[in-house]
């Protein structure tokens, strides 16, 4: 694959030279096959896209596009334009490692001048990135940078980040996760250690909701209380009819000579309506102490509660009893 020429911009003029020509394996440590015809077509498409990205000024999107292209045809002319990519981003970390992979992958393929103008770019950007020793206390806990996971505790080595305000985390399942935040300069190398929490306990089952309140209806409280408010309207009116009659009969008995036949009327009105009184009374009783039961007793089936009310109704007396 063609070369960029130059640090300060990619050209859409540079000619490019056939990927299928130019493929040279990466200097890995296991080969790996070479790439299909399609991938490496695509390949040659996306660098091409990429170039024009950048002579546009789309650093970000140049960046995706070259980064494809060396995943699909993985030779390390392409490490040298992400390096340059990379550096227009200010992301000075990612532009170092591509342009030492770029060394390490070219080897002797690299010319003297290529080599001493990458080597230059080399020492500039080691003044801008830091290197973070991470320690996390539990193996296993997945360790991230900015919110982008690096890797797996522990790490087998410094982990090479931009100079500024770094945000370092580790998460394992079952503890709590530790974020730390550190602050480094250019040339920098600092240890972080993280030390998870204790394993978060267990939520104990919810407890079952309560059983729900009987619903205890009212409507025979009011009943009864309503039968005694008519019973003893009752009451009140058959008296005053007592009243009236036995006025009227006193009246009579008091004349000189009272006539039999006015007074035996007179006293049956007086004494029906003293049945019909002692009748309303003693149904206003009745009912009164009925609704006092309803109102006191209760409401549920295990007995009468402390500080209840009892009414005892009988024959010719009503007893109401409670306790505190």
């Amino acid at each position: 694959m063609a070369e960029v020429n130059g640090a300060s911009r990619l050209t859409a003029g540079l000619v490019v030279i056939a990927l299928l020509a130019t493929y040279t394996p990466s200097l890995r440590a296991a080969p790996e096959a070479a790439p299909s015809a399609s991938a490496m077509a695509e390949a040659k498409m996306r660098y091409d896209r990429g170039l024009k990205l950048y002579d546009e000024g789309n650093y970000d999107a140049a960046r995706v596009e070259m980064q494809r292209a060396y995943e699909l045809a993985p030779t390390y002319r392409i490490l040298y334009n992400l390096g340059l990519v990379h550096r227009q981003l200010n992301d000075y970390a990612a532009s170092l490692k591509a342009f030492q992979q770029y060394l390490v992958e070219g080897g002797k393929k690299v010319d003297a001048k290529r080599r001493a103008e990458v080597e230059k770019y080399l020492v500039d950007l080691k003044s801008h990135v830091a290197m973070l020793t991470i320690e996390v206390d539990k193996p296993g806990a997945e360790v991230s940078i900015d919110e982008a996971a690096i890797g797996t505790a522990p790490l087998g080595e410094p982990v090479m980040v931009n100079a500024g305000k770094r945000r370092i985390s580790a998460r394992l399942p079952g503890r709590p996760p530790e974020t730390k935040v550190v602050t480094v300069a250019g040339g920098d190398a600092v240890t972080v250690k993280l030390e998870l929490g204790e394993p978060t306990p267990d939520k104990p089952p919810p407890l079952p909701p309560p059983p729900p309140k009987p619903v205890v209806s009212n409507t025979p409280v009011y009943v009864a209380w309503g039968a005694t408010g008519v019973l003893a309207l009752g009451a009140g009116v058959s008296a005053g009819f007592l009243f009236f009659a036995s006025r009227d009969l006193r009246a009579l008995k008091a004349e000189p000579s009272p006539s039999r036949v006015d007074l035996e009327p007179a006293a049956s009105k007086a004494k029906t309506w003293a049945l019909v009184t002692d009748i309303f009374l003693a149904s206003t009783l009745v009912a009164g102490g009925v609704a006092t039961y309803l109102t006191f007793r209760s409401p549920t089936k295990e007995g009468p509660k402390a500080g209840g009310v009892e009414l005892g109704v009988g024959l010719g007396f009503v007893t109401l009893s409670g306790g505190f």
